[in-house]
């Protein structure tokens, strides 16, 4: 706002008004960068049952300062990183019992290894190679999941091999509550019909210019790529605003943008050879102390070990231009 962007709340596109009353109000671009906030559904038996949760929407609520209620036995369905962001929050939440069900093997787990192996030090249990047929309840609450054992096939359109069930390998796990961290997709039910999707559901887009199929729309971020990082969909903004503007300008999309690079002489920097010390262990909490809340787990270097950290750097932009100059 203090740039001069004006942010309309409560404001519904496709409901409140559509692109093409926007373009009729005078508006040369629209950007879509809606995310992906709509989880993917399990589609299994009983999957609206009372103790089902949804991934994303149980750790909303841990950020809005609110401590659902979960039993003391949880499972969590998933392998990425919202699956372990939420078997941890768990445990935070005073569960005796936390288990992650995942469909393959360790190696093809998307969650980032270090957050995995913290799980498991925190008390995280593991069950790979399987997944859920359908949710047992009585009385409309819930007791458990009766699960499938995996074994991996060929390799999928992921780079990952496929999970094939293993006939006759049903077994039960009981459950007070059942998270589902499948994945998650963008809500574009408000999109018009003349823009396209992709087969994943996702916004269609020319990956160069970040055009949609209709002139003077663009999207970028979770909604074009999928779950990504913040960094990447702070760069797909930036991407955009290049292209947005030299559409506005009536200047070729495709056309490669400039970058400016300054580079120091050997002259401006302090050469320090770089030091042969181990890389500085980050200070962590407590394993019992990292249960009783969501404070922070790394501590952060002190002085001592950030200096220490920084002299091994390795300098590469000296080694790079060495003898250029």
């Amino acid at each position: 706002e203090s740039l001069g962007v004006k942010i309309e709340k409560g404001v519904k596109i496709g409901e409140n008004i559509t692109f093409d009353e926007l373009f009729k109000m005078g508006y040369s671009c629209i950007f879509i960068g809606v995310g992906c906030h709509k989880s993917r559904k399990l589609n299994i038996e009983g999957e609206e049952s009372q103790g089902i949760l949804d991934g994303v929407e149980f750790l909303k609520s841990i950020n809005l300062g609110e401590k659902p209620s979960l039993g003391n036995k949880v499972v969590v369905i998933g392998g990425g990183n919202v699956a372990i962001d939420a078997a941890r929050s768990a445990l935070r939440l005073g569960t005796d019992e936390v288990t992650v069900l995942y469909r393959r093997s360790p190696q093809e787990m998307p969650a980032i290894k270090s957050e995995v192996i913290a799980a498991e030090k925190e008390g995280v249990k593991f069950h790979y190679l399987a997944t859920p047929l359908r949710v047992v309840s009585s009385s409309g609450k819930i007791e458990g999941l009766e699960c499938i054992r995996m074994k991996l096939g060929e390799y999928d359109e992921s780079g990952r091999r496929k999970p094939i069930p293993i006939e006759g390998s049903e077994f039960f796990i009981s459950a007070d509550s059942v998270i589902s961290s499948i994945g998650q997709l963008p809500d574009i039910s408000f999109l018009p019909s003349y823009i396209e999707k992709t087969k994943w559901k996702g916004i269609k887009v020319n990956p160069r210019t970040l055009a949609t199929s209709k002139e003077g729309v663009f999207a970028g971020g979770d909604a074009i790529t999928g779950p990504a990082t913040v960094i990447e969909a702070i760069s797909s903004g930036k991407k955009a605003a290049i292209s947005i503007n030299r559409y506005l300008r009536g200047e070729p999309l495709e056309r490669p943008p400039e970058i400016k690079k300054k580079y120091f002489g050997i002259d401006e920097l302090v050469e320090i050879e770089p030091s042969q010390e181990k890389r500085t262990k980050m200070p962590c909490l407590p394993i019992e102390e990292r249960k009783k809340g969501f404070q922070e787990i790394e501590l952060g270097f002190g002085q001592e070990e950030a200096l220490k950290e920084a002299k091994r750097c390795l300098r590469c932009d000296i080694e790079k231009f060495r003898g250029k100059f």
